[in-house]
């Protein structure tokens, strides 16, 4: 009995310490780009409390069994390391920062009457369709200040509902889609909104190869003096997908590199660890703002448990995360993610 908990145990341990530093292993490929660390590796808040709790489970047995005889020492070793490897995800949780106000504070930033302090406001919401209504989104965005909106999983009906809401606000939008048939599946669809205080806008290609399907627009200003706007959705890590979602991701990260004073945001469906896997450079916007351990799906599950796959992205060289929240409205499966970036 005691042999066998033990092996088990170790495996336990091993499994955790992977999850960890899955790239520790020199010969083999960074396994956070692979099953089912790809997955798990979102979910660091979840691994936290499942690694502490079956260490102190695993302590409480030998305990219990053998009054930690000798014989139980790997499984107690294993416990430990069990309990370090929780311990360690709950520290990367908090470290990437878990301020979640609700609400930003009041926008100084531009606007079509004046330029304020140049800060821009970045909106990303995966919407489920028609899971989230566009009265509660435009009210979000009007409470906000809002200036730049990603919405994946929407269709370009909707977006133009939205404009046409915002509108009633007293708020122009500029509006620019992927295009997709309106046949297609709506999750295939991505909407980037830019308000016209920030100028005319002219929709661009990028440099993307290999990734047809990747949903993702884009958009530059027509006068070549201020960022450029990218809203982007690349598939989610499925077992039959996981190929094409390395891609998609490979090349989303990859703008990073070969862009220049850009924002880039969106339903990621790869966090942090994953660009870092890719060796992508890029700024984390909500990170700057403390807020980047606070997950955005599922949104059925408290923050601190969730995956934060809800991203904003930018060069680093021109703006810097100022304050970021997530916020909830209708029934989309994710929250979204609100940040406020301002210039350097």
């Amino acid at each position: 009995m005691g042999i066998i908990l033990g092996i088990a145990s170790l495996l336990c341990a091993l499994f955790a310490a992977i999850t960890v530093k899955p790239d520790f292993v020199p010969f083999l490929p960074d396994l956070a780009l692979t099953e089912p660390f790809a997955q798990l590796l979102a979910m660091r808040g979840v691994l936290a409390i499942v690694f502490v709790g079956l260490g102190v489970l695993l302590l409480l047995i030998s305990a219990i069994l053998r009054g930690f005889l000798r014989r139980f020492w790997l499984t107690r070793i294993s416990a430990v390391v069990l309990i370090i490897a929780g311990l360690i995800h709950a520290g990367v949780v908090y470290d990437r920062g878990i301020n979640n106000p609700g609400h930003l504070p009041k926008d100084q930033g531009i606007s079509g009457a004046q330029h304020g302090d140049g800060s821009l406001t970045v909106l990303s919401y995966n919407t489920l369709g028609g899971a989230t209504n566009t009265d509660q989104l435009a009210d979000v965005i009007v409470n906000n200040g809002v200036d730049v909106v990603s919405l994946p999983e929407t269709s370009t009906k909707r977006g133009q509902e939205l404009l046409a809401e915002l509108q009633k606000h007293g708020m122009k939008f500029q509006i620019f889609t992927t295009e997709t048939p309106k046949w297609n599946p709506e999750f295939s669809s991505t909407i980037l909104l830019i308000s016209e205080s920030l100028g005319k806008y002219k929709k661009v290609s990028l440099p993307m190869q290999n990734v047809p399907e990747l949903s993702i627009v884009s958009a530059e200003p027509a006068s070549g003096n201020g960022p450029k706007m990218i809203a982007a959705h690349p598939i989610a890590p499925t077992h039959r997908n996981i190929d094409l979602w390395k891609r998609e991701i490979s090349a989303v990260y990859g703008l990073c590199e070969s862009q220049k004073n850009y924002i880039l945001a969106g339903d990621f469906n790869s966090t942090v660890d994953h660009q870092n896997a890719l060796g992508a450079n890029c700024a984390d916007a909500v990170a700057e703002a403390g807020s980047a351990g606070l997950g955005t799906w599922p949104a059925n599950m408290p923050a601190l448990l969730s995956a934060p796959i809800d991203r904003v992205l930018h060069d680093g060289a021109t703006y810097r995360g100022q304050k970021a929240t997530t916020v909830r409205i209708g029934n989309s499966d994710h929250r979204g993610i609100l940040v406020r970036l301002g210039q350097q």
